[in-house]
C-alpha cells in the first residue's frame, strides 16, 4: 500500500433558510432550506514530509495553522501554531478517528505518516465585500462583485458574514475531503445525488460533520445548515439532541472512540428527516446584503425565553406559524408537478404567496411579543415593495431575521432583474449566487492548490 494518496477536493454549499426560523429548533416543526452556488472548498494532499502532522492553509485570511498528530488507540490532534479555529480542529479530530474506525489503524497511520496539507477557501458571497469594492472604487452592484477575483483576500479587521452558513459549509467540505482522502468514503459516493451509494457516503459525511460542528459550537443546534451542506436543498426536521450528547460528553474525557462509533453505522439512530425539495425549474433565488448586522444569538435566546414561557399567545403563534411554514413547502412541491392549465398554475402560485405572507405576519407578531426585531420596519417596507413587483413569488428575511439579509424568489429572469433594480436603488447589494440544490461533492483539486502560494515548511 502506498503512503501517498491522490489529492482530493470537496465542496459544500451555503444555505438560505426560507421558512422555519426559530421553530426549526424543535422536532415538532420543519423548515425549508435552499442551498446556493456559493460553496466552501477543502483540498487535501500529502505534505511528503517525514512526520504525521497537518498544515492548514487559508489563503483568504493569510493564515497557516499547524497540528501534530499523535497515534494511540485513537488519533490525537494537537494544535501547535496559528490562530485556533474550533471548526477546523474538531473536523480534523473526528474525521481522522472516524476513518480509523472505518478503514483501520494501519491505513490511516500510513496516509498520515508523511503529513497532510489542507487548503480551505470560500466563495466571495460568504463574506461582505465592501472593502474590496471600495478599494477598487467600484459601486455596490452585483456586476462589480463579478469583477473581484475568486476567493478574494479578506482584511484582518472585523469580518462581516452574509449569513450563508460558512462554518457549516467549511466543516462539511473539510470532513468530506478527509474521509475521501483516507478511504472512508469512496469517490463514487459523492457523485450525483439519488443513488444508494451516494446516500451512504453523504450520510457518513453528514454524521461526522454534524458532530464536529456541534462540538465546535459547544451546543446542540438544529443542524439544518450541516444537513443542507451534506444533502442539498431540502425540507428538514431536526435530529433528537440525545443522539449527539454522548459524544460531546466524551470529548472532554480520555476516549471518544465508542461514542463516535455509535454515530457512524447504518443503525446509528439518526432521526433527522430530510426531504429533497428545491425551487421549480426557471425560478430564481435572490439574496441581498442589507449592509447591517444583527446579534442573532441574542435574538434567538430572547425568542426561546418567550417560547418557553408557554403563554397562550406563544402557543397560538408558534402553532399557526408551523402550519403556514408547512403550506409553503407543500406549495413549492406542488409547483414542481405538471399542471393541467394556466389557471391551476396561477392558483398554486397565489396559494404559496398567501401562505408566505402569513409566515411574515406571524414572525412580526412573534418579534413584537418577544421584543425582537425579526422583521424590522425598514425590512418590512423593502419586502413589501419587492413583493409588489410583477413575477415575485415572495420576499422575506431569511433565518432568524433582523438586518442581516433579505431574500426573494422570482418566477423568471425578468422578475429577477426587476428585483435587482429595486434593491440596488435602495443600496441593497444583490449577492452573486443562485440556488444549487446539490450538497457536498467532489471537485478538481488543481485550482485550489495552485491558489495557495504559502510555502510548506
Amino acid at each position: 500500500m502506498q503512503s501517498v494518496s491522490e489529492p482530493v477536493c470537496c465542496s459544500a454549499p451555503g444555505k438560505v433558510l426560507l421558512t422555519g426560523g426559530y421553530l426549526i429548533l424543535q422536532r415538532e416543526y420543519s423548515g425549508l432550506v435552499l442551498t446556493t452556488s456559493a460553496r466552501f472548498f477543502s483540498s487535501v494532499r500529502s505534505l511528503q514530509g517525514k512526520e504525521p502532522r497537518i498544515v492548514v492553509h487559508s489563503p483568504q485570511f493569510h493564515a497557516v495553522i499547524e497540528f501534530e498528530l499523535v497515534f494511540g488507540p485513537e488519533v490525537a490532534v494537537i494544535h501547535k501554531s496559528g490562530t485556533a479555529n474550533p471548526f477546523i480542529e474538531n473536523a480534523l479530530l473526528l474525521s481522522l478517528n472516524a476513518a480509523l474506525l472505518s478503514v483501520g489503524d494501519d491505513r490511516v497511520r500510513l496516509l498520515c505518516s508523511s503529513g497532510l496539507q489542507v487548503v480551505i477557501q470560500g466563495d466571495n458571497s460568504f463574506y461582505s465585500q465592501d472593502t474590496q469594492l471600495s478599494q477598487r472604487s467600484l459601486p455596490a452592484t452585483v456586476s462589480s462583485l463579478r469583477q473581484l477575483p475568486r476567493f478574494a483576500p479578506l482584511d484582518s479587521g472585523p469580518l462581516r458574514k452574509t449569513g450563508l452558513g460558512s462554518s457549516a459549509a467549511l466543516t462539511t467540505s473539510l470532513t468530506a475531503a478527509l474521509l475521501v482522502y483516507l478511504g472512508a468514503v469512496d469517490c463514487a459516493q459523492l457523485g450525483a445525488s439519488g443513488g444508494a451509494d451516494s446516500r451512504s457516503g453523504r450520510a457518513l459525511v453528514h454524521n461526522v460533520s454534524q458532530a464536529a460542528h456541534c462540538a465546535a459550537q459547544g451546543k446542540l443546534g438544529s443542524g439544518f445548515d450541516v444537513s443542507a451542506a451534506a444533502f442539498g436543498s431540502q425540507q428538514y426536521r431536526r435530529f433528537s439532541p440525545s443522539i449527539l450528547q454522548p459524544l460531546l460528553s466524551a470529548l472532554s474525557s480520555e476516549s471518544i472512540g465508542a461514542a463516535l462509533g455509535d454515530l457512524l453505522g447504518a443503525e446509528a439512530g439518526w432521526d433527522s428527516e430530510v426531504r429533497p425539495l428545491s425551487l421549480p425549474d426557471g425560478f430564481r433565488l435572490l439574496l441581498g446584503d442589507v449592509g447591517r448586522g444583527s446579534n442573532t444569538p441574542n435574538m434567538v435566546s430572547k425568542v426561546l425565553r418567550w417560547r418557553d414561557a408557554a403563554s397562550a399567545d406563544s402557543v397560538r403563534v408558534i402553532t399557526q406559524l408551523g402550519r403556514f411554514n408547512q403550506e409553503v413547502a407543500e406549495g413549492i412541491s406542488s409547483l414542481k408537478r405538471p399542471t393541467a392549465s394556466e389557471s391551476e398554475r396561477s392558483a398554486q402560485l397565489q396559494a404559496v404567496r398567501t401562505s408566505f405572507v402569513e409566515v411574515r405576519r406571524l414572525l412580526r407578531e412573534m418579534g413584537t411579543l418577544a421584543e425582537v426585531d425579526i422583521e424590522p420596519p425598514t425590512q418590512q417596507e423593502l419586502c413589501d415593495a419587492t413583493m409588489a413587483l410583477p413575477g415575485v413569488l415572495f420576499c422575506g428575511v431569511p433565518g432568524a431575521g433582523g438586518y442581516d439579509a433579505i431574500c426573494a424568489v422570482a418566477v423568471d429572469d425578468d422578475a429577477a432583474a426587476r428585483v435587482q433594480a429595486l434593491w440596488e436603488s435602495r443600496s441593497v447589494l444583490l449577492l452573486d449566487l443562485a440556488e444549487d440544490h446539490e450538497g457536498v461533492r467532489l471537485e478538481s483539486p488543481d485550482e485550489h492548490f495552485s491558489t495557495s502560494t504559502l510555502a510548506v515548511s
